[in-house]
């Protein structure tokens, strides 16, 4: 069962899509927002992803990505759309800061930076997440000076 050893093992398969969406809808508008506050530089907009996230991984309960350990978890097909459209939204914003940084490929860094982002929240969870974000940060900018 999803969310085994949570307390929450007892919720029924749509409370748990209910949450993922929920969760999903909150996560993308707050990186939305740490991007937003940063100004009109992109170079500073994205940074401000990567200082947010490690913000998150920073935090004592960070347990990774909801979305991605539950579609790990079950391979449920609710569950991995729910992630894909997570992802989806992930990659709409950090193409739209490659695409205002003027990147000749920006769907392509886009890729490459919800790559960074997904391992670095990987690492995060399952590994160290002592400078995850920041290092993740620093190859994100070396990306988009590198694109632009």
């Amino acid at each position: 069962m999803l969310l085994i050893g949570t307390g929450l093992d007892t919720v029924t398969p749509y409370e748990v899509q209910s949450m993922l969406w929920q969760r999903s809808e909150r996560v993308t508008r707050w990186l939305a927002a740490a991007a937003d506050a940063a100004g009109d530089d992109p170079r500073d907009q994205l940074a401000a992803v990567f200082d947010a996230l490690q913000q998150w991984y920073d935090d004592p309960v960070f347990r990774g990505c909801a979305m991605l350990n539950a579609a790990a978890q079950h391979h449920v097909e609710t569950v991995r759309a729910i992630t894909a459209r997570h992802l989806d939204h992930y990659l709409e914003l950090l193409t739209g800061i490659a695409e205002r940084a003027g990147a000749a490929a920006p769907q392509v860094l886009g890729r490459q930076l919800l790559m960074l982002v997904e391992g670095a929240t990987a690492v995060a969870a399952h590994h160290d997440g002592a400078g995850a974000g920041e290092y993740a940060r620093q190859a994100a900018l070396t990306l988009l000076s590198a694109a632009s």
